[in-house]
């Protein structure tokens, strides 16, 4: 087991060491190509996005990292019925999210973002990264409950970062658009995503499709878990993320992105 840790962990930080200079590196192509105002308006739209996903994960990779391994080791059938009810309520999250600031996002441009003109478009765009970021979770702590961090790295570092690396330098080729960036990102993430959830559903477990599931009541000690380790994660994301959060409202674009590098 303990070399299984180490093993696990020596991955973990190969994949954060090339993450962070590959990212570092397309960043710095980005920011030459776009200027510092277009981003500091997409750094503005991250960090909403990220505070977003913050608000809507209500803390569900936690609970899966902390209830999921004993729940597999007892009972697929109740490990199988928790992830998809978690699934169906990321997805109405997502949904509920994604049509409510299509429809608010013309206001926050207005009225609280007033410091950025034409905005309501990026912010809306950049805002997907919300949804992604929670199934990215969920799909994450399902790895880690089960020691699988090298598949983490491999598909949702070493792949993901690598095209991406790979896209940016292409479409800037033909183009100085921040937006193109933004649906790089996205693109990237989802397709990281979307191998990441077959490989665990081929090789770990069915998420969806599974026949006589067991209709498995989520139990009031998860859900008091769930709701203690959501108020730390808001906690800790504004003690972490607030300034930049705050910034990005009171701050013009340029000094935004001057302050984002």
């Amino acid at each position: 087991m303990l070399k299984l840790i180490i093993r696990q962990a020596n991955w973990g930080v190969l994949g954060s060491v090339f993450a962070f200079a590959i990212g570092f590196f397309v960043k710095t192509y980005v920011i030459r190509e776009v200027g510092t105002i277009e981003w500091g308006k997409y750094a503005t739209a991250h960090t909403f996005a990220m505070f977003s996903d913050t608000i809507l994960s209500l803390g569900i990779p936690f609970v899966i990292l902390k209830f999921f391994p004993g729940f597999m080791s007892n009972s697929r059938e109740k490990a199988s019925s928790l992830i998809q009810k978690i699934l169906w309520l990321a997805i109405r999250i997502s949904f509920v999210f994604l049509v409510l600031i299509y429809f608010i996002s013309p206001y926050l441009d207005e009225y609280i973002y007033t410091e950025i003109n034409t905005f309501s478009y990026l912010l809306l765009i950049a805002s997907v990264h919300a949804p992604i970021s929670i199934f990215m979770g969920i799909i994450t702590s399902l790895f880690r409950s089960v020691f699988k961090i090298k598949e983490i790295i491999l598909y949702g570092t070493f792949i993901s970062v690598s095209i991406r690396a790979v896209l940016t330098f292409v479409v800037f080729q033909f183009t100085s658009d921040i937006m193109f960036f933004v649906a790089v990102e996205i693109f990237t993430q989802f397709l990281a995503l979307i191998l990441m959830y077959w490989v665990f559903h081929k090789n770990e477990m069915k998420l969806f499709g599974v026949r006589n599931l067991v209709d498995h009541k989520i139990t009031k000690d998860v859900k008091a878990y769930g709701k203690r380790i959501y108020a730390n994660s808001i906690v800790m994301f504004f003690s972490g993320q607030s300034l930049s959060f705050i910034l990005g409202i009171m701050l013009p674009p340029e000094k935004m992105g001057v302050y984002s590098i």
